[in-house]
């Protein structure tokens, strides 16, 4: 289902109705709910217009869906480390003025991934 939250004329409401339906339906066989994919690499979901709102909105919406649900779901989204390839410039401090405290309070994990040898140029 393409619900075009990484396009102009983003779709923040059904993307947030997605993320409440996953928590109300599987909350009870979930131990974390990873919102977006590298949203701070410029090639990938992080070149995409309103990913860093659709990212922050996700995160608050997943956290207010686990609550209501009672349910022990860990919340959070996966990210590249500055220095490990092209990143979006200032990614860390935009995410903090979109969502605040109650984004950072949503926020249970940041999950690293790293890509060992992807960024660099061949040494052979």
């Amino acid at each position: 289902m393409a619900l075009g939250f990484q396009d102009a004329g983003m779709e923040l409401d059904g993307w947030l109705e997605l993320i409440r339906a996953i928590i109300r339906q599987y909350s009870f066989a979930l131990d974390s709910l990873q919102i977006t994919c590298e949203a701070n690499l410029t090639f990938t979901e992080g070149s995409k217009p309103n990913v860093q709102n659709a990212l922050v909105q996700g995160i608050i919406a997943a956290k207010e869906a686990a609550e209501a649900a009672n349910a022990q779901v860990k919340i959070g989204f996966a990210a590249v480390p500055d220095h490990f390839g092209p990143v979006v410039p200032e990614f860390w401090e935009s995410i903090f003025q979109l969502g605040g405290r109650t984004f950072v309070e949503s926020l249970d994990y940041v999950g690293y991934n790293f890509y060992a040898d992807v960024f660099e140029a061949s040494l052979t």
